[in-house]
C-alpha cells in the first residue's frame, strides 16, 4: 500500500533506517519503504532427444528445473546461465526466453521468474556435474515423466512454459497461469 510503512519494520526501526540511509539517493529510501521485487531466472534444458533435465532440490525435496535468484546487477539471462552452470555444470549457448512469471511469495511487492530454454548435445550432456550442495539427483525425462515428477507448486508454470516452447512465443504468467 503506497504511503504505508514496510510491514517488516515497526515505526522506530523505520525511522532509524531512514536516518541511516538519508545520505544515500532517494531511490534507496524508496526501496526501504516500499521494497523491491525479487528476481530469479532459470532454464529448461533439453537434450538432442527432446528429453528435459530435472533436478531434485536438496532442501525442498522436489523436482524442478535449474533456477535461482539473480545476483546483484546481472540480467535475467546472465542469472539463468550462471544458475545452470552452478547447479548442473552445463554451458549451453542457445538460450531463448520462454516466459516470465509474476507471483507474490517472497517479498511484499512480488517476484519475477524469467525462464529460458536451451538445448545441449550428447557431448555437452556428458559433462553434466550435479552441485550436491543444492541438489541430490538429476534425471533426463520425457515431458510426460517431467509433468508427473515436477513440484506441484511449479506444475502450472511448467505446463505453460512447455506450451510457449512449442509455439515459439514467450508467455507472461501470473502465479503460473497465462494472462
Amino acid at each position: 500500500m503506497p504511503g504505508a510503512f514496510h510491514p517488516w519494520y515497526n515505526n522506530e526501526q523505520m525511522l532509524h533506517k531512514i536516518k541511516h540511509l538519508s545520505k544515500y539517493r532517494s531511490r534507496n529510501i524508496w526501496r526501504l519503504l516500499y521494497g523491491s521485487k525479487w528476481v530469479a531466472a532459470g532454464a529448461i534444458i533439453f537434450d538432442e532427444d527432446g528429453r528435459l533435465l530435472l533436478i531434485k532440490h536438496r532442501w525442498r525435496r522436489e523436482w524442478e528445473y535449474p533456477v535461482g535468484a539473480s545476483d546483484g546487477r546481472e540480467s535475467p539471462l546472465e542469472a539463468a546461465r550462471r544458475e545452470v552452470g552452478e547447479e548442473v555444470g552445463l554451458q549451453p549457448d542457445n538460450y531463448q526466453l520462454l516466459g516470465v512469471d509474476f507471483f507474490h511469495r517472497r517479498t511484499p511487492n512480488g517476484n519475477l521468474v524469467f525462464t529460458f530454454a536451451a538445448t545441449v548435445d550428447a557431448h555437452q550432456s556428458a559433462g553434466l556435474r550435479l552441485d550436491t550442495f543444492e541438489a541430490t539427483d538429476y534425471r533426463w525425462v520425457t515431458r510426460e515423466e517431467a509433468l508427473a515428477l515436477i513440484s506441484p507448486r511449479l506444475k502450472h508454470r511448467f505446463q505453460e512454459l512447455l506450451k510457449a516452447y512449442d509455439h515459439g512465443t514467450p508467455v507472461y504468467l501470473q502465479t503460473g497461469r497465462a494472462v
